[in-house]
């Protein structure tokens, strides 16, 4: 009888343990799926611009992608609209950052220009994902030697179009919703022409946005 109960206390524990495998594999394959397609998605809208798309130098939502059973959406902007942490006054940096409702979290507080990268001043600041993919509209790092040009930056009025040319920069943002959270793709890269590589990344970050997350407060 012990022997039976032991065997059906260690069958149980083993049907849980292979539905909680078996759980946490379907989430991987799925993830990886993902990502898998919202890098494709990203790869085709650079593929694109390579071949000599004309494309809006202000931020710009193109058109939506089907791609593995899932729908695309994808955002183009460049970083001349964009402040640089490294290349602009940490006062216009947190204005425009103020302006859209992100602010410095404590009066001492490590300022823009002390950060590298996105994500780090992101992890300082303790942003939230929704945040963040608010903070990456906004600002830039390695925008320089490009000016600002607040021609491209969000807002109302006529876009100015231009084709891809060697040194340009683009900022694409691909999107898809997976219930419970959408999942996002950012991507900075440059454009070389090389015909072994037209591009080269130069940032590449995964967000999970919740599905309360935050807007990116009113556009001027």
């Amino acid at each position: 009888m012990s022997f039976a109960f032991g065997l059906a206390v260690f069958g149980t524990a083993l049907a849980v343990g292979l539905r909680a495998y078996l759980a946490a594999s379907t989430t991987q394959q799925r993830d990886i799926l993902d990502r898998i397609t919202l890098e494709s998605a990203v790869n085709e809208t650079l593929g694109r611009f390579a071949a000599g798309e004309v494309h809006s130098i202000k931020p710009t939502s193109l058109a939506e992608l089907d791609l593995n059973q899932r729908r695309v959406a994808v955002d183009l902007s460049l970083p001349e609209g964009k402040r640089d942490l490294k290349g602009d006054p940490d006062t216009a940096v947190l204005e425009i950052l103020q302006r859209h409702g992100l602010t410095v979290p404590e009066q001492n507080a490590a300022p823009p220009s002390n950060f590298a990268s996105l994500e780090g001043l992101s992890r300082a600041w303790r942003l939230s994902a929704g945040q963040e993919d608010c903070l990456r509209r906004l600002a830039t790092v390695g925008r320089t030697p490009e000016v600002y040009r607040p021609e491209a930056a969000p807002g109302d009025g006529e876009g100015l179009m231009r084709t891809i040319t060697a040194g340009d920069q683009v900022d694409v943002r691909a999107s898809a919703t997976a219930s419970p959270a959408t999942k996002v793709l950012w991507v900075r890269a440059r454009f070389t022409g090389a015909v072994d590589g037209p591009w080269r990344v130069h940032d590449y970050r995964r967000l999970s946005l919740g599905p309360s997350s935050p807007s990116c407060g009113p556009v001027e």
